[in-house]
């Protein structure tokens, strides 16, 4: 949302026949109707300046881009400025081209024309986050399109609020099962005991003052510990 919600997808003419052919044989009705509305709603021309143009865009800055990726492209042993698998990536450098308005914004027949693959690594059997070592980190989950999962390569519908709810349990079972482990330990993190305290403070101070509070206070921590 850096740039207000505004994004643009590049495509030239063999990238945008491909993908015609591809939304005639593998989308259901609706998938169609909405891939048409975005295909009818591009901006076209025969250059990249032109078109750059035409969107409101940067000739320029458009260019430089399209010439880092095509650069990419060609070479599967060079980094995608954007980070894009070698096998993923196409030149586009056959005219004319298409820009597809892909921003975040209101609109009456297409919300929002992206959506999330993949995600944060997570343990499989706890929803912990894991660092590039593959060591997970201490109080960190993941859930639902945030982390990787069922549809981290392609989407499947139907399977979002599933795999939201699958992830979520994980993650809050493993942390209900951390918890009571710390807890029969007597081995809760400094955060989680002060903020205990604070909350048995409040619940005995509203009458009495003094020694009698932190004794109230610490028979009622007591309590709860055993």
């Amino acid at each position: 949302m850096r740039r207000g919600g505004r994004a643009w997808l590049l495509a030239d003419r063999a990238t945008l026949a491909e993908a015609r052919r591809q939304v005639r044989g593998s989308t259901l009705w609706f998938q169609r109707l909405q891939a048409w509305y975005l295909l009818a709603g591009a901006v076209r021309a025969p250059t990249v300046a032109a078109v750059a143009a035409r969107a409101g865009l940067d000739p320029d800055r458009l260019e430089a881009t399209l010439a880092a990726y095509n650069a990419a492209a060609r070479d599967p042993a060079a980094p995608d400025p954007a980070g894009k698998p070698a096998a993923a990536r196409r030149p586009q450098d056959q005219p004319p081209y298409a820009l597809i308005d892909c921003s975040i914004r209101p609109r009456l027949f297409y919300p929002a024309p992206v959506l999330t693959l993949g995600g944060l690594v997570v343990d499989p059997g706890s929803g912990q986050v894991l660092r590039p070592d593959g060591s997970p980190i201490d109080g960190l989950y993941a859930a639902g399109r945030s982390a990787a999962g069922l549809c981290s390569r392609s989407y499947v519908s139907g399977l979002s609020l599933a795999d939201c709810v699958f992830s979520g349990r994980r993650a809050g079972h493993h942390t209900a099962q951390h918890q009571a482990r710390s807890h029969q330990r007597g081995q809760l993190s400094p955060r989680i005991r002060g903020f205990r305290s604070t909350i048995i403070r409040r619940l005995v101070r509203p009458r009495r003052r003094g020694a009698g509070v932190a004794a109230d206070a610490a028979r009622l921590e007591a309590a709860i510990i055993a």
